[in-house]
């Protein structure tokens, strides 16, 4: 069985770890029907405190592609953070059904109380025995982070590969 990992930030993992998703990326994206059954019966839950349209469709589609199925849920659809369902219930019982969550929570939700979004985040993480991926929250955006960094990379090539061995030298 697979240890459940997180990722809340590119900042709780290793270097190494995020080279290798990265590495994962390019494998994908060159050798994509290698992947197109790659997560066959995996059901991935979309959890948005605030709408959205380029993360909610990339993920979709993207899960799509890898042979899952992405389930999409509004907060406004919910009765999360109502006295009927608690975080903590909401993410026992999710992850009963789905394989991860990813979820997007602006600070706008918790009234610009920086950090609080990213608690909100730590408590479905804390609470669900299946992965918790962040779309967003008031602190960091780690997908969005690892889609820069890859694109600069696969921008600058080997020109970056010089410049850290010129600059570790």
């Amino acid at each position: 069985m697979a240890l459940k990992k997180d990722f809340i930030t590119t900042q709780d993992w290793k270097r190494e770890e995020l080279d290798e998703l990265l590495d994962i990326t390019t494998e994908v994206k060159n050798n994509p029907q290698k992947y197109a059954t790659s997560i066959n019966s995996k059901s991935f839950c979309m959890l948005f405190y605030n709408p959205s349209t380029r993360t909610r469709n990339s993920c979709e589609v993207a899960v799509h592609q890898l042979g899952g199925h992405a389930v999409f849920n509004s907060l406004k659809d919910t009765w999360i953070g109502f006295q009927s369902e608690s975080i903590k219930d909401t993410a026992n019982v999710l992850a009963r059904y789905f394989d991860a969550i990813g979820i997007r929570i602006f600070p706008n939700i918790v009234d610009w109380r920086y950090k609080e979004g990213n608690k909100i985040m730590r408590d479905y993480a804390k609470h669900a025995n299946i992965p918790v991926v962040n779309f967003e929250d008031d602190m960091y955006h780690p997908c969005q982070a690892l889609t820069d960094i890859y694109t600069i990379k696969e921008k600058l090539g080997n020109r970056m590969d010089r410049q850290r061995r010129i600059y570790h030298q």
